[in-house]
């Protein structure tokens, strides 16, 4: 139902079901396909976001996978286990395309939907250790704070003697 819901984004992008990938475009720096929950891939012109560029329906289930191959070619997963090959030269913009499907795979497993979270693991990750890291250092500080504040007046308290004795 979302896309670029930041406060100082350039456009929303609704759909009336959940959004399980997505894809930009290596090719074209104005297309974005997504994978939905009701069973379509659909292809937007980030120029104009108000309709999707294509539609395109084939699968039974929801699309889980999309993926540009090339600059007129896109292939889609879904969890109903098949692939579709997709020749966007055959896409409408005025409705379903159920027409360019050029080629559908089927039989791998696929159970799983939902937008990849592996940069999300990984940012986590290094961050708690950065946090470690971090804690670390400022304990490190702290007790040579400490070893230089006893050092330090250790010192001052060894000078004021010294001097002391000369009066």
């Amino acid at each position: 139902m979302l896309l670029f819901l930041q406060k100082n984004s350039l456009g929303t992008i609704w759909n009336p079901a959940n959004i399980c990938c997505v894809q930009f475009s290596s090719y074209s720096t104005n297309l974005l396909f997504f994978g939905s929950a009701d069973y379509k891939v659909y292809g937007y012109d980030l120029r104009h976001t108000r309709i999707p560029w294509c539609t395109l329906t084939g699968h039974g289930k929801a699309v889980s996978y999309v993926k540009f191959i090339d600059a007129e070619t896109v292939v889609s997963a879904s969890t109903d286990n098949t692939l579709k090959l997709w020749d966007l030269k055959k896409t409408s913009s005025s409705g379903l395309s159920s027409d360019a499907c050029v080629l559908t795979y089927k039989g791998h497993s696929n159970e799983k939907v939902g937008l990849s979270t592996y940069f999300t693991t990984l940012f986590c990750i290094l961050l708690f250790v950065l946090l470690i890291g971090l804690f670390f250092f400022i304990i490190i500080l702290f007790f040579f704070r400490i070893l230089w504040d006893y050092l330090f007046w250790m010192d001052t308290l060894h000078v004021v003697q010294n001097l002391m004795r000369y009066l």
